[in-house]
């Protein structure tokens, strides 16, 4: 199957605008070898199915939700492997759910609820770049001060000179 897989995407130039994701290990791994540039994600309903000889040909693995809840260390160690981590849950659209799933470092989220997630997502972005604007004009305003802390220094030092200058001079 995946040899005619492979072959449609070939065929119909597609390589840049799939991906795989399975619960099919061997699958993956001879996709790894067909089509090698096309991300393969593992899915995975428990840990004791992912391991070393698995990681060496995922891009990344599609976890549930509660596996990461039992093992909150989980992203930051899949990441440290430099493998994506995918999330999916017994979705609804609980706020309490988007809000703990777009505020973890997960790279993306397996939904049913696509509308959903582009809503958390556009907010999450919107946030960010507010509180980079408001960074960036506290450090324009840290700027500011440090020009005019500088400057008067600037003036202190030319003052002091002149006046020991002129001392100098009446002499």
């Amino acid at each position: 199957m995946e040899q005619i897989l492979a072959n449609v995407i070939k065929k119909y130039h597609m390589e840049n605008r799939v991906m795989f994701h399975s619960f099919s290990a061997p699958s993956l791994e001879t996709l790894s070898k067909l089509l090698p540039k096309i991300p393969r994600i593992f899915i995975v309903g428990s840990l004791k199915r992912i391991n070393f000889e698995v990681l060496s040909y995922v891009n990344g693995i599609n976890i549930s939700a509660d596996l990461i809840t039992q093992n909150p260390d989980l992203i930051q160690q899949l990441h440290k492997l430099h493998k994506k981590v995918y999330v999916w849950a017994e979705m609804d659209e609980s706020p309490k759910l988007w809000n703990w799933l777009i505020n973890n470092d997960i790279d993306a989220v397996v939904t049913n609820f696509p509308a959903t997630a582009y809503r958390y997502n556009m907010a999450k972005k919107r946030l960010i770049n507010l509180v980079l604007t408001k960074m960036q004009f506290f450090i324009v305003g840290l700027q500011k001060e440090f020009l005019k802390i500088h400057i008067l220094r600037l003036k202190l030092i030319k003052n002091t000179f002149f006046t020991k200058y002129s001392r100098q001079q009446c002499r």
